[in-house]
């Protein structure tokens, strides 16, 4: 088993372990700091992800796709939701920003947004 950035801590990661030591079984870890399942691992590697793999993606001659992040903002315009004052906001639009991502699913992209000069 791989075990990467992660403290063992917590489940599931922790009974994974568990697992990985039973006769036959073995972990390896990539890890920055030390953990106190260090001494299960058959081999630990104190480096950031990144650099591991792209030293193994490197050796392995797999070149390493450039990341491409595309988000959507999405504006709408919609009439005003009915309300019990129907009459006097019959005419009021509603102004809609959503934020979304590559597969059109809904992503925070914004604090705030305000209208208006100030």
């Amino acid at each position: 088993m791989l075990v990467i950035g992660s403290s063992l801590q917590t489940p599931p990661a922790s009974k994974c372990v568990g697992i990985s030591t039973l006769p036959g079984g073995s972990f390896v870890m990539i890890n920055l700091q030390k953990t106190p399942l260090d001494q299960f691992a058959k081999l630990r590697i104190r480096a950031k992800i990144e650099d591991v793999f792209e030293l193994l993606m490197k050796e392995l001659k797999i070149t390493i796709p450039t990341f491409k992040e595309t988000r959507w903002m999405e504006i709408k315009v919609e009439d005003q939701p009915p309300t019990k004052n129907e009459e006097e906001r019959k005419d009021e639009k509603v102004l809609i920003v959503a934020g979304l991502d590559d597969d059109g699913s809904p992503l925070d992209i914004f604090e705030r947004i305000r209208i208006g000069s100030k």
